[in-house]
């Protein structure tokens, strides 16, 4: 008999009429499970020559197959899931898919019925067949897939008296089970841990299947003393990492401490503009209690952020005031970074002060009163041409991001996700540009302040500015629209609106003024561009796909190409 391994796949077959030959036997006591539900088969199995026979026709009610029956040639054709499967009555040649397949029992007709022998059906069909010897059952069912820690596990599952049961083997080898058997129970063990499985018991309890020890999916989650979960189908049984809650970070002197309620692994690594130090925590989630505490001070650290970056990933990043390496440590209850060989600008011992020859005018915010565009908010003064350049260095901010999901769109997109999506193939195109040098605000699902984003462009000295959104409003608004604040920054907004509305196809919404954070206290030529409305159902469905993304990632690259050239 075959033990498992057998692909799962859908099911059988068709009945038809002709004659009876002989050494044939009611098999009237066996059951049929299909699909996990018990069947009554009218007419019932029959055993031939010491082989189990199931109808066709059975199979196929129950299962909708489409068969075909070919009176003249005795052919019986079924169609399953894109496999073609031709028996002929009396031949234990069969073909699927034109590949010949030579069966140990040919199909036979018995009292105008066509039977199959049940154990070609995982063959011919992709099913998954089993034979229950203590309860006389057939197991018949469509595939279901295994997941241990999202590698695919290639083992059958067997659907029968409401549960899913796959080879205890299979599992217990692989998280260090021994399996044993006292009195009639089946003990797997691991040191002083034991588990106890029944015969046919609704908990706990275990089958033999194809002379194998099978055990309910759901005990493996349990064996690796992780979680498990269905997919909405029932067609995946995922064994999951445990996941480890993010509690608190703590400040210390010579760097900082993750607190959380389990071992987890993590990658580190370091960034620059601005140098920052970043641990990605796997398996991990943010608690909502989550802050960051403590008073010691490191004149090295400038900020400790963390966020939700990815489901299942945490993210802490130590934002430093100069250079820096490190070391990690860690522990089952969370991971300990320590600075080493820090680098910090050196102080001017004397503060230079240049004259003055004239007053010179600052412009001020005042709550309430806003300094004109015209004014020139608090830009420094130009510099060395664009154009003259060796190396302009672009900021390209992507809008929202981490908690902050900001528009929420058609079919619940997010613009968070679009934003990022949209800035990862722009900065890919400046990036092989050598004339340009990128630096990003986020990297991916994090959440940098308005005050950040504002900072990493000014402490850099960028040259441009450039900050993408989605607009959101009435399913009726469409359209593409550039925002600017200052009057140095006018130029560069008309020129990348018009490559991007003529990218876009999207109306065109124009070049506007608003009092943006972003763009309002960025000392260079800043603009926000707002791509097209989420929040429409054809804005969205060309802003979600990649190509048109693409595009538009394009016509934002010439357009910077363009501005840089002529100033």
């Amino acid at each position: 008999m075959r033990k498992f391994g057998e692909y799962v796949g859908m099911f059988l077959f068709l009945l038809i009429g002709l004659i009876f030959t002989s050494g044939s036997a009611l098999a009237s006591t066996v059951q049929m499970w299909v699909n996990g539900a018990l069947i009554k088969s009218d007419p019932p199995p029959q055993t031939i020559n010491g082989r189990l026979m199931v109808p066709v026709m059975f199979v196929k009610d129950e299962l909708g197959l489409d068969v075909k029956w070919d009176a003249k040639s005795r052919r019986v054709t079924i169609l399953n899931a894109g496999r073609t499967v031709e028996l002929v009555v009396n031949s234990k040649d069969a073909k699927v898919n034109s590949a010949m397949k030579r069966l140990d029992t040919a199909p036979v007709i018995i009292q105008g019925r066509t039977y199959l022998p049940f154990r070609s059906l995982g063959e011919l069909l992709g099913t998954v067949v089993g034979w229950e010897s203590d309860t006389q059952s057939i197991v018949i069912n469509r595939p279901v897939s295994l997941k241990i820690m999202d590698k695919p596990l290639s083992i059958n599952v067997y659907r029968l008296n409401g549960g899913y049961y796959a080879a205890a083997q299979s599992v217990a080898e692989k998280a260090g089970y021994k399996i044993t058997k006292n009195g009639k129970n089946i003990i797997l063990s691991k040191g002083a841990d034991q588990r106890t499985f029944k015969p046919n018991a609704v908990q706990n309890g275990y089958r033999i299947i194809d002379d194998a020890v099978v055990i309910p999916v759901t005990a493996f989650a349990d064996l690796e003393g992780v979680k498990g979960s269905w997919n909405d189908e029932k067609t995946l049984f995922s064994v999951n990492k445990k996941q480890i809650n993010v509690l608190s970070i703590s400040k210390k002197s010579d760097g900082i401490t993750i607190k959380t309620d389990g071992p987890t692994s993590f990658n580190g690594f370091k960034m620059s503009a601005p140098n920052r130090i970043v641990l990605d925590m796997q398996n991990a989630l943010v608690m909502k209690t989550m802050q960051v505490a403590g008073n010691a001070n490191n004149p090295a650290i400038k900020a400790v952020r963390f966020s939700q970056y990815a489901p299942g990933v945490v993210r802490v990043v130590m934002e430093l005031n100069g250079k820096a390496n490190y070391s990690t440590q860690s522990s089952n209850d969370g991971i300990s970074v320590k600075l080493k060989d820090i680098q910090l600008p050196a102080a001017p011992s004397t503060p230079v002060v240049k004259p003055v020859s004239a007053p010179v005018s600052v412009p001020v915010s005042v709550p309430g009163q806003e300094p004109s565009p015209s004014a020139g908010g608090n830009l420094a003064p130009a510099g060395t041409p664009l154009s003259s350049k060796y190396k302009v260095t672009i900021v390209l901010d992507a809008g929202h991001g981490g908690v902050d999901v900001g528009a929420i769109g058609v079919n619940k997109t997010l613009e968070k996700d679009f934003t990022i999506s949209l800035v990862n193939k722009l900065a890919a195109d400046l990036g092989q540009d050598p004339k340009f040098h990128v630096i990003l605000t986020r990297h991916g699902d994090e959440f940098p302040s308005l005050t950040d984003r504002v900072r990493i462009a000014n402490d850099d000295h960028a040259d441009l500015f450039f900050s993408i959104h989605a607009n959101s409003a009435t399913p009726s608004a469409n359209g593409t629209e550039t925002y600017y604040y200052t009057d140095r920054s006018r130029r560069f907004a008309e020129m990348i609106h018009r490559h991007v509305v003529e990218a876009t196809g999207f109306l065109d919404r124009k070049v506007k003024t608003a009092g943006f954070q972003v763009i309002k206290y960025t000392k260079m030529p800043a603009l926000l561009e707002e791509v097209g409305f989420i929040t429409n159902p054809e804005n969205n469905r060309n802003m979600m796909d990649e190509a048109f993304q693409q595009k538009v990632a394009d016509s934002m690259y010439a357009g910077i190409k363009e501005y840089c050239g002529e100033n």
